[in-house]
């Protein structure tokens, strides 16, 4: 079997096809920051809140600037992710859900659950933030 993405260096290398959305977002919280203890239920921590409201600008903003772009239904996805993490006080692999959830909710994608390739890899060319792309596995047709 051969695996395409052993090729590609960065997420760039998947920018070419059109349907692919890119964008630079911060970093998400870690995983153990995203949700607080109040009393006996979990809810989202403050922080948590705050980079949601941050990224949800910057994922919209983008998708105005392409035209708003929308991809077909039940369409298989690939989201590659260049994590800004130089050091290794994170565990890359905790970044990817967070960034995938507001992508979803944000963008006219099918669910998360139809992304099939998660591509993640540690870099240190934009310290704190992502380089995030999403698009259709395949080009259409």
């Amino acid at each position: 079997m051969t695996y395409p993405y052993r090729n590609h260096k960065t997420c760039a290398d998947w920018e070419p096809l059109p349907e692919r959305f890119s964008v630079m977002l911060p970093l998400p919280p870690s995983t153990n920051a995203l949700f607080a203890t109040v009393g006996k239920r979990r809810v989202k921590s403050e922080a948590y809140k705050a980079w949601l409201n941050e990224a949800r600008y910057a994922v919209l903003t983008r998708w105005r600037e392409l035209g708003k772009p929308a991809w077909p239904d039940k369409t298989p996805m690939l989201l590659a992710i260049d994590a800004g993490i130089g050091d290794r006080r994170r565990d890359l692999d905790n970044i990817a859900k967070p960034l995938s959830d507001i992508l979803a909710k944000e963008l006219p994608v099918p669910d998360d659950r139809w992304t099939d390739l998660i591509i993640l890899k540690r870099t240190t060319d934009h310290p704190g933030f992502a380089h995030v792309v999403l698009g259709p596995l395949e080009p259409p047709g």
